[in-house]
């Protein structure tokens, strides 16, 4: 039955931006904020921002990327915990490790960092943009609203749908996914799907250096899926416009992973990777969908 079940949502997605699930029933999904961009160049902005449970200052910017969330609905976050306030502190209680290999590997690129170490928190980067110049891309945290306001916009060349599954037996998430093409797009197009998880309790510093025991962080990256940092082209040729391009991507869970499923959603980004005339790798349509769970 479940491999039933991946098929039926494979076949859906190659016919459309449509989905069939128990009980087996064609249904047109739809994001939660009422907006259906299915034919639509509606942006989804992308935050990424770096963070760590010894940070003070790192509370009130989860504070206001929440309220950038609630506000214009159509933001999408990933929270790295990287740099040297992100790691265990353990005589003072602070004993988690959130950190990733990944996510120390993007914010060195970010910050043109020669180790993860020297990553700054708390920091953010807005659909990747000033890639190019290093300097520019890095925005503290009183700044995200403006510059994602003025980012929303501007329309996206791309739709980005995203159908991801948990099977609790083999402990894999498979996503598919298709990428809608509203103008021409290029073979430099690439697609990376992150695994992040909310509602992990773990103590975290507050500005006035007290801790909080139970702060609960959210949407901590975990994982790419596949595991690298930097995802994989859409296509290895330009696509002409209203073309579609389906994929799958499959992560099998590390076997000391304490990841929750219940909590878990994935954030997929398409980006363009090309570095002539300049080094760029420009966020052009993000999406968040939550994890279901195979029956």
């Amino acid at each position: 039955m479940k491999h039933l079940l991946l098929c039926f949502v494979s076949v859906a997605i190659l016919s459309s931006c449509d989905i069939v699930e128990p009980p087996f029933r064609k249904i047109t999904i739809r994001d939660t904020t009422e907006i259906d961009d299915t034919l639509s160049s509606v942006r989804y902005v992308l935050l990424e921002k770096f963070t760590g449970q010894i940070c003070g200052p790192c509370p009130p910017a989860n504070d206001e990327a929440k309220q950038i969330v609630d506000e214009y609905k159509t933001v999408n976050v990933i929270s790295y915990h990287a740099g040297n306030l992100s790691k265990p502190d353990i005589p003072n209680g602070y004993t988690y490790e959130f950190r990733t290999q990944i996510g120390g590997e993007i914010g060195s690129a970010f910050f043109n960092a020669t180790t993860p170490d020297n990553i700054i928190t708390p920091m953010g980067v807005i659909d990747r943009i000033g890639y190019d110049t290093v300097s520019k891309i890095r925005i503290t945290y009183k700044n995200w609203k403006t510059n994602i306001g003025s980012r929303l916009d501007i329309p996206s060349p791309v739709v980005l749908r995203l159908f991801p599954w948990y099977d609790p037996n083999s402990k894999t998430i498979t996503v598919s996914g298709i990428v809608c093409y509203l103008e021409p797009g290029f073979k430099d197009y690439h697609v990376t799907i992150a695994l992040v998880e909310d509602s992990i309790v773990k103590p975290q510093k507050q500005t006035d250096g007290s801790k909080i025991a139970d702060y609960v962080h959210k949407s901590v990256f975990r994982s790419n899926i596949p595991n690298n940092a930097w995802g994989s082209p859409i296509t290895n040729t330009d696509q002409p416009a209203k073309s579609q391009i389906s994929f799958t991507r499959v992560l099998q869970f590390p076997s000391d992973a304490d990841w929750n499923p219940k909590h878990l959603k994935v954030v997929g980004y398409v980006y363009r990777n090309f570095n002539t005339p300049r080094v760029s790798r420009e966020v052009l349509q993000s999406k968040t969908e939550k994890v279901k769970i195979v029956p």
